[in-house]
């Protein structure tokens, strides 16, 4: 017992002295909080108040739903996922805010991707 103390004080040492990874400003300010908020219209037209609503809260990045994936009815529908409510835009976006692509996509999409088997007899879904 007494050989293990000295180990692990010098592990405690080695893992705990590490320099910072130096990252990009681009990388630094992705990682910044920020007001943020979802825009899941399938239109994307600022009306006046939402403009004042983005510029009172200091809203720098916007959520914006691209589209929704989901099972296509009229092809085979147990193979083919494809994108609906595709947003269209009718306004530009404030050149001030961030804007982060969203899609929805919906559970009946995760049931169309086959089981594969993978090492140690576990299956497990391929996404």
């Amino acid at each position: 017992m007494k050989h293990l103390s000295p180990f692990f004080i010098a592990l405690l040492l080695f893992t705990s002295c590490h320099q910072k990874a130096v990252q990009s400003p681009e990388a630094e300010s992705a990682r910044q909080q920020c007001n943020a908020v979802y825009y899941w219209k399938t239109t994307f037209r600022l009306s006046a108040e939402e403009r004042d609503f983005l510029a009172t809260h200091q809203v720098k990045r916007l959520y914006l739903r691209y589209f929704d994936v989901y099972k296509d009815p009229d092809i085979n529908a147990s193979v083919v996922p494809v994108p609906q409510a595709t947003l269209q835009f009718k306004d530009t976006v404030p050149s001030d805010l961030e804007v982060v692509p969203t899609v929805f996509i919906d559970n009946d999409v995760n049931r169309l991707v086959p089981n594969v088997p993978t090492s140690g007899g576990i299956r497990q879904r391929m996404i």
